[in-house]
């Protein structure tokens, strides 16, 4: 295909074919009702499978005795299960009975307002400990701070004095 300005030209789609009446109805049953007869004799034949097998082992459960062995299978497999689900729904029961019982309201759901409100609360909660826990911090690794003095103007010209006079002779011994 030739480029025209750095553009491909796309090639010219043909015209989308009409389907007559009969190639619909085949189209339709190649697509639909075919995969649709399949899985319904997949599912026949599974379920015919499933039947057999069940006559089959009911007829060898009806003609042996039940062991001790099978017994003990049939406690651990189906009754301790549901024994102990039970207990677990029954002491579930007793607790929350025992909760709305000693008056507890019940669980109530918090408004638009309510929640940005606990949010807020907790927020600024959560920025004063941390304030207050590095506060304490600094002041149990640095200790506090002395209080600062006050110098009147005599001392701090004295102190002035003294720093620039130190500093004039230092550079005066390095030439």
């Amino acid at each position: 295909m030739p480029v025209v300005g750095g553009v491909v030209p796309l090639p010219q789609l043909k015209a989308a074919k009409k389907l007559t009446d009969d190639e619909l109805k085949n189209s339709l049953q190649r697509l639909y009702e075919q995969p649709c007869a399949k899985k319904k004799a997949r599912k026949d034949d599974d379920s015919k499978e499933i039947a057999e097998n069940m006559t089959k082992n009911s007829c060898k459960m009806r003609n042996r005795e039940q062991t001790e062995k099978d017994r003990e299978a049939c406690k651990r497999l189906y009754e301790q299960p549901l024994a102990i689900q039970k207990n677990l729904i029954a002491t579930l029961e007793k607790k929350h009975v025992a909760a709305l019982d000693a008056g507890h309201p019940p669980k109530v759901k918090l408004t638009n307002e309510q929640s940005e409100e606990a949010v807020h609360r907790l927020y600024t909660q959560s920025v004063d400990h941390k304030k207050n826990v590095r506060e304490s911090t600094e002041k149990k690794v640095y200790g506090e701070a002395p209080p600062p003095r006050k110098l009147n103007s005599e001392t701090l010209k004295e102190n002035i004095e003294k720093l620039y006079n130190k500093d004039v002779e230092s550079k005066n011994e390095k030439k």
